[in-house]
């Protein structure tokens, strides 16, 4: 118990200077969001062929109801399946906020970024050039205009001051509560088994850590991310086991996916292209690049 109780204290003094930063990067991300996110899927639909490109320039921007968005349009028809899968690779959901919460981390962004979007743009194109010669717009508009008003983060209409702290409260809270308890069970495992132990259960040095992480990316939930990018702050996964883990989660669009599309086979395809570009770019960045 006193263990545990140690972890926690330590877990506190690393990360609660989060939270006022965390506050102040969600405000300004819902008011962007409810001002500006309904523009932004009507640039995406209207893209054309430039769709993926656009996608990963979009996709970069921290937030996790785009992903939702790029899953509705597919499924209405409006955007390629390269489009989709570009939103996806390129997404980092909530990653970047927890990245920009700790100043000393700064330098770690643009590389993540930059990697993202090149690799947004390329599995993009790659999967039109694969996929759109059989591909048929899907028509699931009675569906997926249904939930459109409940696209977490997304609002048809601005909302009031008071509304938009309380959303940005809430997110603040939640993504703190998982960036506190993934430090502390960090810290509490490297405590009790030691470095060394705690590094071979998390495959560090081993190159099945990089489809670990793929794999933990695909749990579509948007905190995943969260416990990705901190495990990665802390140096228990490796830049390109990073990289797999956040290309790959693509957070609540591919809830939205599994949920209200009627093709399983689109489906499973769309993940094991993105589950593929993820793992074939960590093994690019770890083998090639030693990163």
């Amino acid at each position: 118990m006193a263990e545990i109780k140690a972890a926690f204290i330590d877990s506190w003094a690393d990360t609660k200077g989060m939270l006022p930063l965390l506050f102040l990067l969600f405000m300004g991300l819902e008011f962007f969001q409810h001002y500006r996110g309904e523009q932004l899927g009507t640039l995406l639909r209207r893209a054309g062929a430039l769709g993926p490109l656009f996608g990963a320039a979009l996709g970069i921007i921290p937030q996790c109801g785009f992903s939702v968005v790029a899953s509705l349009l597919y499924l209405q028809g409006y955007v390629t399946p390269g489009t989709l899968l570009a939103v996806f690779l390129s997404t980092s959901d909530e990653a970047v906020p927890v990245m920009l919460a700790q100043p000393d981390k700064l330098g770690f962004i643009a590389p993540l970024l930059v990697v993202k979007l090149i690799l947004g743009i390329i599995g993009g194109y790659i999967t039109d050039l694969v996929l759109l010669p059989k591909w048929k717009p899907l028509d699931y508009a009675p569906a997926s205009q249904a939930l459109v008003g409940h696209i977490p983060g997304e609002h048809a209409h601005p909302e009031p001051p008071m509304a938009i702290i309380r959303h940005a409260t809430h997110q603040t809270v939640q993504i703190y509560l998982f960036a506190f308890l993934a430090t502390a069970a960090l810290t509490y495992g490297t405590e009790k088994l030691g470095f060394d132990q705690m590094a071979k259960l998390l495959l560090a040095g081993s190159p099945w850590q990089i489809p670990l992480a793929a794999v933990i990316g695909l749990i579509p939930n948007c905190v995943v991310s969260v416990v990705i990018t901190q495990l990665y702050l802390e140096g228990a996964l490796s830049f390109g086991a990073t990289v797999a883990g956040l290309a790959s989660a693509a957070g609540l669009g591919l809830l939205v996916l599994f949920r209200h599309n009627r093709s399983w086979a689109d489906t499973f395809r769309l993940v094991g292209l993105l589950f593929g570009f993820a793992l074939v770019e960590g093994m690019i960045l770890s083998g090639v690049l030693n990163l």
